[in-house]
């Protein structure tokens, strides 16, 4: 296995850009689909057309960007090579078919495109494990990134094996019943997209900040809690009553705060004096969380109580979790990994170019908090015109996040003497 030097751009492979690509296109068409019809995840019957806008969310850009975020973070992480390059173009056409079949046969979900679907997604999984693991067989000791990392590689396993074959009903009625559909769900976020976020962010924030507690205690603490508590959810939501589901939330949260503080602690012995916008926009995407876990307890309290509640905690709770957490964090991730992958210098010493690129970052950001803060109520409440005034602000915020990963991937100006090197 190869190593790579993190700082050249040109050694980072070209496959894991087209999952970070089709990330933020499927943010774009999910935020323009809400804006068509900004009453869909607030109707009372969970209709076909809802079902395809979650598999676009959730398998489209959150499963897309974690499989981007892993791909792209191992040269930062590791400072290595993925073992297969073709491999990961591989997984593109096995997960962006099956996404695409998956997306159809929520209009005719007894009908064989549903089963390839979920076979694709399997297959494009059962690739992006081998050539992890093969990419991973000689780390020395594991650090807290790696295991997060880790963790997030079998959750995935577990989701494809144990969910997506038995996900023929609706994502989204978290509470209707016990059976795999809202388990594959939340497993596919808090145990797959979290831990993967998790583990990227706090390297690539420790190295983009100069920062020495990446390895705190209080981050091994936090592993444990978290993956314990989505363990426990996925028995719980799958099999055990509302009380059961409570106490595990209650598990989760506690790893949160524990992860937080940690992070926080990071944060506070970094090297640089001034924070970047992109270390901003994850510290702030990242205490979202516990707000998003009370309106997840909230639901589960509301429907025990009244089964029939006319607020709609749901919706209100996956659109806080994937709009209001993964997007603006993998966003940031996204930015932090293309930086240090460039290498170009940060704070007054940056360029011009990488100073338009950071404002260009904090207004996109600006439009699309502004959108999540008025879909969230707009959601729970069942508030059309302000689910279709926030849609808008997400459009504008989602765009920009689009062009400006275009835009950093343009190429480096690089002093002479360093390109003279490279050449040689």
């Amino acid at each position: 296995m190869e190593t790579t030097n993190s700082n050249i751009p040109a050694a980072a492979p070209k496959g894991p850009l087209l999952f970070s690509i089709a990330a933020l296109v499927m943010l774009c068409l999910a935020t323009g689909w809400l804006a068509l019809k900004p009453y869909l995840l607030a109707e009372p019957q969970i209709t076909p057309e809802s079902t395809a806008w979650v598999y676009l969310i959730i398998y489209g850009f959150a499963l897309s960007g974690l499989y981007g975020l892993v791909y792209r973070g191992v040269s930062v992480l590791s400072g290595m090579r993925l073992f297969s390059s073709k491999m990961v173009f591989l997984h593109v056409v096995f997960h962006l078919a099956g996404v695409i079949l998956l997306i159809l046969s929520a209009y005719q979900p007894d009908q064989p495109p549903i089963l390839v679907g979920q076979g694709l997604l399997a297959c494009g999984v059962l690739t992006f494990l081998l050539n992890l693991a093969a990419s991973f067989r000689r780390e020395g000791r594991p650090n807290v990134s790696s295991a997060f990392l880790v963790s997030s590689l079998l959750w995935l396993g577990i989701m494809i094996v144990a969910g997506i074959p038995f996900a023929k009903t609706s994502l989204i009625p978290f509470f209707e019943g016990t059976d795999w559909a809202p388990a594959t769900l939340m497993l596919c976020l808090t145990g797959a997209v979290l831990n993967g976020i998790f583990g990227v962010s706090l390297g690539t924030t420790a190295r983009r900040i100069g920062s020495r507690g990446e390895g705190l205690p209080l981050s091994w603490l936090a592993f444990i809690l978290l993956n314990s508590g989505v363990a426990w959810l996925f028995a719980a939501i799958t099999f055990g009553p509302p009380v059961f589901i409570l106490i595990c939330a209650g598990v989760y949260l506690l790893g949160q705060l524990v992860f937080l503080a940690g992070f926080t602690v990071m944060l506070q012995r970094r090297d640089e004096e001034v924070l970047e916008w992109d270390s901003k926009i994850l510290y702030t995407s990242l205490w979202m969380l516990p707000v998003c876990l009370g309106l997840f307890v909230f639901a589960v309290w509301t429907r025990q109580v009244q089964a029939e509640a006319p607020l709609k905690p749901e919706a209100a709770a996956l659109l806080a979790l994937v709009l209001g957490v993964c997007v603006p964090a993998m966003v940031a991730t996204f930015y932090q990994i293309s930086s240090l992958l460039r290498g170009e210098a940060s704070g007054e010493e940056a360029p011009l170019m990488v100073k338009l690129s950071q404002n260009v970052l904090l207004a996109s950001f600006f439009n699309y908090a502004i959108g999540v803060l008025m879909l969230i109520p707009g959601a729970w409440l069942g508030i059309e015109k302000m689910l279709g005034l926030g849609t808008l602000f997400l459009i504008v915020g989602s765009v920009g996040f689009l062009g400006n990963f275009l835009f950093m991937l343009r190429p480096a100006n690089r002093p002479a003497s360093e390109q003279a090197a490279q050449a040689a």
